[in-house]
């Protein structure tokens, strides 16, 4: 697998889709992935609570192939050591993970860092310490799990884009309801970012459900325009690397999004 060569220099992309195998819709995450890029996301943090060293490497290699197909930003949750494997183009930390400051020479100074922020006090540690964009959760109640954070809202985040000059991605309880919201946040000087997992990866029809939002947040889009890059993922069977091993069967993406 040739590792995505990609401009980390330019702005991030305003939609990041987070993984979470538990949350899929009753679909393969790989296959999720898959229509997640293809209706135009380009930024895909993986993340995969309880699985085992070698079940994560085996998920983060897949996903990474898959991201690549569609010049993908593939970001990988805690995991720096995962993270060089497969050749993603960062880490996202938290709290409980390594510091900042440690992280930033072990994972060298082309990859991106990205940090989860609950307040206002964490944020601006992860400005000091190196990140190169954070989330910024809850927005809005969580229904899949309680959270010992207060939601911000939609006022929340505007504020935590006025505290910071990095890149801010609003996470928590978006829903197809609560995004109009989340986009009033914005101003002509702090574009809207939203991080997301079940928005997408529980839609009905996943591509189509993930354009809509990227088109809401691009309004400058116009109708007609197609989604920029737009790629389609084909398992290569000449590549060395045995895709079968990973959860959720890479080979399972030929397959059509309602069948």
């Amino acid at each position: 697998m040739t590792p995505l060569t990609t401009d980390l220099t330019g702005p991030l992309p305003r939609l990041c889709f987070i993984t979470d195998p538990a949350r899929t819709g009753g679909r393969p995450l790989a296959k999720v992935v898959e229509l997640v890029c293809k209706g135009g996301c380009r930024m895909i943090q993986v993340r995969a609570p309880g699985l085992s060293d070698r079940e994560f490497y085996l998920l983060a290699r897949q996903l990474t192939h898959i991201a690549n197909a569609f010049g993908a930003l593939t970001i990988i949750s805690d995991r720096i050591d995962i993270c060089h494997a497969v050749g993603a183009q960062g880490v996202h930390f938290g709290a409980n993970d390594l510091p900042l400051r440690v992280a930033r020479p072990l994972l060298g100074p082309d990859k991106l860092i990205g940090y989860s922020a609950h307040d206002f006090k964490e944020l601006r540690k992860a400005q000091s310490e190196g990140a190169d964009y954070v989330t910024f959760s809850p927005l809005f109640p969580m229904s899949h799990k309680d959270s010992p954070h207060e939601p911000w809202g939609a006022a929340g985040l505007s504020e935590a884009m006025h505290h910071t000059h990095l890149p801010v991605f609003g996470l928590g309880g978006i829903t197809e309801a609560t995004l109009g919201d989340v986009l009033s946040a914005g101003d002509a000087h702090h574009e809207v970012r939203i991080a997301t997992v079940s928005l997408l990866s529980e839609a009905e029809q996943i591509s189509d459900t993930t354009e809509g939002v990227l088109r809401r947040l691009h309004p400058e889009w116009v109708a007609s325009q197609p989604i920029p890059g737009e790629a389609r993922y084909t398992f290569d069977p000449a590549d060395p690397e045995d895709w079968d091993d990973a959860p959720g069967h890479a080979t399972h993406l030929r397959e059509d999004e309602n069948e």
